[in-house]
């Protein structure tokens, strides 16, 4: 088996979280998604068939992540990443916000300043709380990604290693042409400070890291990476998940955009 599809499975339980879900489909839309209804679909244009393909699709259960093609079933608080064989939590959570207690902006907000500047969906991601996920599920997850999908090492060594889109042959071999339009990575985050669940969708734009701040001011950056990009934490309206946006200047370096930084400078993780 291979992954052939990242699902995010989102709610819409009550007015916020329907608008929540329809600005993010508003952002992956600009980012050049397809709307197969129910769902909106991602996938590389270069290489053609290039797997996984990234998916938004709404659920009647919790908010969930759903792997199609390989068994995984961690449970985070309420929030689940289930492969084939596995059910997310059915919790019917009706709080109406939730989010970090300061001025962040609601992903509607963010999708009426950002969406008309998205080029495209750089990568994805989750964030898993170290303090949720014992280190031995941690390494036997990342395993399990490993053997079913091309994923490659942060460079720095740091705990965040990234699916990379690949076809059959280069899933077999390794990736050896790189492309901007390979979309969209997934990054699993071991996070050290968070304390839930965190989705994360970084998008590349046109703006200059000068227009990124104007329009994001509750943003920040994070050390060593001030020119690449602004992280926007958003006013999540899933009680269960945390959700940040993130925004590439219009510069972004080729060998990131095209993978070839972790392919050739972190290296592929073997099963």
């Amino acid at each position: 088996m291979r992954l052939s599809d990242i699902g995010y499975r989102l709610p819409k339980r009550n007015d916020a979280e329907r608008r929540g879900y329809d600005s993010l489909a508003t952002l992956l839309v600009a980012a050049g998604a397809e709307h197969e209804d129910p769902q909106h679909r991602l996938a590389a244009t270069e290489p053609a068939n290039a797997l996984p393909t990234t998916t938004l699709d709404t659920t009647d259960a919790a908010p969930h992540l759903r792997f199609d093609g390989i068994e995984v079933d961690e449970r985070v608080g309420e929030f689940a990443l289930v492969g084939d064989d596995a059910a997310p939590s059915t919790t019917s959570t009706q709080r109406e916000t939730e989010g970090p207690a300061d001025e962040s902006p609601t992903l509607s907000a963010v999708a009426a300043r950002l969406s008309e500047h998205v080029a495209a969906l750089d990568h994805s991601g989750v964030n898993i709380p170290e303090s949720t996920l014992l280190a031995t599920r941690w390494n036997k997850l990342i395993d399990t990604f490993a053997a079913e999908c091309a994923v490659y090492r942060y460079p720095t060594g740091a705990p965040f290693p990234f699916v990379i889109p690949t076809t059959d042959a280069e899933f077999r071999d390794d990736i050896e042409r790189f492309t901007a339009e390979r979309t969209a990575r997934f990054e699993v985050v071991y996070d050290e400070q968070a304390t839930r669940p965190a989705l994360q969708f970084a998008f590349r734009s046109d703006l200059t890291r000068a227009r990124a701040e104007s329009l994001f001011p509750s943003g920040f950056t994070i050390p060593g990476l001030e020119d690449a990009f602004r992280c926007v934490p958003v006013t999540s309206p899933w009680p269960e998940v945390a959700v940040r946006v993130d925004v590439y200047y219009d510069d972004v370096e080729d060998d990131w955009a095209t993978g070839e930084w972790l392919v050739a400078e972190g290296g592929r993780i073997e099963p």
